[in-house]
């Protein structure tokens, strides 16, 4: 059902009276398709009306991003349709709710969906109109409000907000950390955008603990962080209303080469948050380029072996970047989904120009997605290194029941204004049951990371460890146990605390941080 929504709004941005006649066209191969031949059209904008007979054509709708709320613009007549969080399931938006970006509607009986928390904005004639809820666009949640609404737009009433309250069917905890950045190229300055997402339906109290590869000197974290373990290593917390995501921006200098770095090293750094059931995180992958293609896609998980877990949603990053000698005043980021991949579960999680992006499915095949940067004026390389980068990160889940095995392909196509396509690199991503068992060859490497850490005091082990010390700061013994795959600190002091563990006749150290409750 939500296929059929997305389509359809798609579709009523694409034909409205207010839209401009799309008079060129460019063709470009299908993203993601192994038959290069296969062709599709980009459309751009010449500025004629086009004039139709569409039962609501007169009625324009932004994409769900709110470019003219972000500008601070909004239509002279206009319906305002947004969608809250009832904490307290009581039918009104009280002081404490937020809104959400979920949710769906028809405005007579033509649909649209939710894709912001600021809802979505109808450019609307004189005339008469039934709003109503359609509960298929958030199938977590049930209504608590009003489901209908007749209003009327005249010289009296111009503008009218409609709100729709929500509250969850069941109250489900799901906190997704995400990284994002440029190409990691060599003594260039670079830009990590760590997000936090709630794709549960509670509201959320954490700390999101980000730790960034230790290579990596003069880290600096623009949002003061709340708890500092060391100069990469630290913890924001927050609070988060279900949709809500937050993010985090850290700046720094992609190291060079050395004598302990070398061309294609790959550094890995981490976001995550630890509740008491489990521990959700993100690692980050990047490796390091010398000489390379400022256009390409990364996809996560991004494992040397190119897996994933099956029902697990995979997160797509296009990055791109402007190194032509004068700025590109459009750019559009071509992607097209897998037919193994769930159109429902499209998520935009963060981009680099959030006030422009559109995103928008093409009108002959909604696999296509076209990510529009429209008067982005992106500088040039030489002009300003940092500034004519751009990306998008968003995730998606693979359909339910596909077999184990199945392989997920991706490539990206980049077009600065009426260039032809940059073409990015192509990812696979290979669909399992579970990951394969770390081999005794790789323990050493593999018990380096007890987790979580820092902890509240619940501490694991990925595989059970023969002997365990644990020592305070000055090396004074404080406990040891035999045999443990897991075990509960909470009843020390918080600190810094060493581990001594053996496991197959090897001794490994490593400083576990324990963090008051």
């Amino acid at each position: 059902m939500r296929h059929l929504f997305l389509t359809v709004f798609i579709s009523i941005i694409s034909y409205s009276l207010y839209s401009q006649q799309l008079g060129f066209s460019s063709s470009s191969p299908y993203s993601g398709l192994n038959n290069s031949n296969d062709k599709h059209k980009l459309y751009y904008n010449t500025g004629e009306l086009l004039i139709n007979t569409e039962a609501l054509g007169a009625i324009t709708a932004n994409n769900g991003l709110l470019q003219n709320v972000a500008q601070g613009i909004i239509p002279n007549k206009s319906i305002q349709v947004r969608f809250y969080f009832d904490d307290n399931e009581n039918g009104l938006r009280d002081g404490e709710e937020k809104f959400v970006s979920t949710g769906a509607f028809t405005i007579n009986n033509q649909s649209f969906i939710n894709y912001s928390k600021d809802g979505v904005i109808l450019q609307v004639p004189d005339g008469t109109y039934v709003i109503s809820y359609v509960d298929s666009g958030a199938v977590e949640y049930f209504l608590t409000s009003n489901a209908d609404f007749n209003i009327t737009i005249d010289t009296s009433s111009q503008v009218q907000n409609i709100l729709f309250g929500i509250a969850p069917e069941e109250r489900i905890s799901k906190l997704n950390p995400y990284m994002s950045s440029g190409t990691f190229r060599c003594n260039s300055p670079r830009n990590y955008n760590v997000s936090i997402a709630n794709n549960g339906t509670i509201i959320e109290e954490n700390t999101l603990w980000i730790k960034v590869d230790e290579r990596i000197p003069n880290v600096i974290f623009n949002q003061p962080p709340d708890i500092v373990i060391d100069s990469n290593y630290v913890g924001y917390n927050f609070e988060l209303f279900p949709t809500e995501v937050l993010t985090f921006d850290i700046d720094f200098t992609v190291p060079g080469i050395s004598n302990d770095i070398t061309v294609g090293d790959f550094f890995k750094s981490l976001a995550w948050v630890e509740t008491a059931e489990l521990r959700s995180e993100f690692c980050f992958e990047q490796e390091l380029r010398c000489s390379y293609d400022p256009n390409d896609k990364l996809v996560n998980p991004n494992r040397p072996d190119s897996l994933a877990l099956l029902n697990n949603p995979i997160t797509y990053t296009l990055r791109f970047q402007n190194t032509g000698n004068d700025y590109a005043e459009n750019v559009v980021v071509t992607d097209t989904l897998s037919e193994f991949l769930d159109l429902s579960t499209f998520k935009l999680i963060e981009t680099s120009h959030p006030n422009l992006l559109k995103v928008e499915n093409n009108k002959d095949d909604n696999r296509i997605i076209d990510f529009r940067f429209d008067n982005i004026y992106l500088p040039d390389s030489t002009t300003n290194p940092i500034g004519s980068n751009g990306h998008i990160t968003y995730t998606i889940s693979p359909l339910p029941d596909l077999p184990e095995g199945t392989k997920i392909e991706n490539t990206g196509y980049i077009y600065f204004d009426f260039n032809p396509a940059i073409v990015t690199n192509t990812t696979g991503t290979t669909l399992v049951e579970s990951f394969p068992t770390v081999s005794n060859d790789n323990l050493e490497q593999a018990l380096q990371l007890i987790y979580p850490n820092p902890t509240l005091g619940n501490i694991r082990f990925l595989q059970k460890v023969d002997q365990l010390y644990i020592r305070d700061i000055t090396g004074r013994l404080i406990a040891n146990y035999n045999e443990v795959d897991h075990i509960d600190i909470s009843d020390l002091d918080p600190g810094t605390y060493i581990f001594e563990y053996e496991a197959n006749g090897k001794t490994h150290t490593e400083k576990i941080v324990l963090i008051s409750k």
